[in-house]
């Protein structure tokens, strides 16, 4: 797999509902409200395979995970919070590692993660082609609309400074499953997904 350049996408979700069809591990929640929070993934390349990996949002079981598993990484801000104000819905965790923190230890306890995403290597999904569009971080025109632009720019330049690691560990997943041809648990099924994906290509040809 490769990055052809690193690029954040946004999936159209009946093209989602149709793989999950096919495989229930494909991450889809019908109860969500994907007009309101797109179906967001990184865009990489498996031969002549377009992959996303998908980001999905920070829950409150998240915070007692790790941020680095075998299939995905927990995407974090760290925040000051005698300065910034947590809301409800925020997924707080602890600082585990101060030695990243350049603030005096009497100041350490103030500082927090605030988990932003989950990137869900597991979960990724071939694409086909008009199926997603590049991000264009530049576009707003509401405040709501705004707001998930920051929120995104964050999760961007958070999984770009671990664009290497991340690529290492889907190649790792994905050529795991192809050669052994076991599919592990919550695990998509890639090459089941992809043959479905190039029948669909094929048929509007």
């Amino acid at each position: 797999m490769k990055y052809q350049d690193f690029k954040f996408v946004l999936i159209n979700i009946n093209y989602i509902r149709k793989l999950y069809e096919i495989d229930k591990e494909v991450f889809f929640n019908q109860a969500l409200k994907y007009e309101l929070k797109p179906y967001l993934g990184i865009l990489i390349t498996n031969n002549k395979n377009e992959y996303a990996i998908p980001l999905t949002s920070a829950k409150p079981k998240h915070a007692k995970w790790r941020d680095v598993t075998e299939d995905n990484y927990r995407i974090y801000e760290i925040i000051d919070t005698r300065i910034t104000k947590i809301k409800n819905n925020d997924v707080i965790a602890p600082i585990t590692n101060t030695s990243i923190l350049k603030v005096d230890s009497c100041d350490q306890i103030y500082f927090k993660k605030r988990i932003l995403s989950i990137l869900e290597i597991k979960k990724m999904i071939p694409l086909i082609k008009d199926c997603y569009k590049i991000v264009d971080f530049n576009l707003s025109s509401s405040k709501e609309e705004l707001n998930r632009i920051n929120l995104m720019k964050k999760e961007y330049f958070f999984c770009k400074k671990i664009r290497e690691k991340i690529l290492s560990k889907a190649n790792k997943i994905y050529n795991y499953q192809i050669t052994t041809g076991i599919i592990k648990p919550f695990y998509c099924n890639f090459k089941l997904l992809e043959q479905k994906c190039m029948e669909w290509e094929e048929s509007h040809k």
